[in-house]
């Protein structure tokens, strides 16, 4: 039935045409409502392909952060500087891990360190002002992050800037605006130089890597969270 009636449909569409006559208002409304169909599908296909290309190209740039961290401590190590395990030495000249991190499915806590969106923000601002000399070999570290982004993806994208301001516990929305739309950056990492975890907000997404496994979300989905002292601590405390 609906077959005929559209054959019926498309041959008074051919015959008026060949008629030189014009459309009926029901065959006009009807045409309309086609074309309204297919550019909305068309319009959410795209904006669904637009979505997904911008979660990749998130997700991406995290791998390049964590892959260059890993690289730049092996090579800290190797030139002499390992990571002390959970030093008391606060003073000291090598990077610390004397933090604690709680993996995956993991009931016990393990030595980690930990360098926040406030050193991503001395290294791009320049500030000289260190809360230790650890702090110097950070900053090494960070600088080799940010060169891995601009070598990959140009030095003008993506453009990322940092707040000065720990993100510890926060929702991804909330450190947002209370940093003015900065981003904020969370990266614990081994004695050994592998990176346990990170998370980081970029533009509207949300990154998270943790234990070999990468997630995307929406800053303002209510999951989309930096970790707390129940997953990264100092003597059970923030820090």
């Amino acid at each position: 039935m609906f077959n005929r009636k559209r054959s019926d449909f498309m041959f008074n569409i051919k015959k008026a045409v060949k008629n030189n006559e014009g459309f009926s208002l029901v065959e006009m409304i009807v045409v309309i409502a086609i074309m309204v169909v297919i550019i909305t599908a068309l319009v959410s296909r795209t904006v669904g392909y637009i979505k997904k290309a911008e979660e990749m190209s998130a997700m991406n740039t995290m791998k390049v952060m964590v892959d260059s961290m890993e690289i730049a401590l092996v090579q800290h190590a190797a030139d002499g500087n390992p990571i002390v395990e959970n030093t008391a030495d606060r003073y000291g000249v090598q990077m610390r891990a004397d933090k604690k991190y709680k993996p995956v499915g993991d009931e016990q806590f393990v030595d980690a360190g930990a360098i926040t969106s406030w050193m991503f923000h001395t290294a791009q601002n320049n500030t000289t002002k260190f809360d230790t000399v650890n702090d110097k070999y950070d900053i090494v570290i960070v600088n080799e992050i940010l060169e891995a982004i601009r070598s990959e993806k140009g030095a003008k994208n993506p453009r990322l800037k940092f707040a000065d301001k720990k993100p510890f516990g926060y929702q991804a929305a909330q450190y947002k605006k209370e940093t003015k739309n900065l981003e904020g950056v969370l990266f614990i990492y081994s004695p050994s130089g592998a990176v346990f975890a990170a998370q980081m907000t970029m533009g509207k997404y949300f990154v998270t890597y943790r234990d070999g496994n990468y997630t995307v979300q929406s800053i303002n989905d209510p999951t989309a969270k930096f970790f707390d002292k129940d997953v990264v601590n100092r003597n059970g405390n923030r820090w």
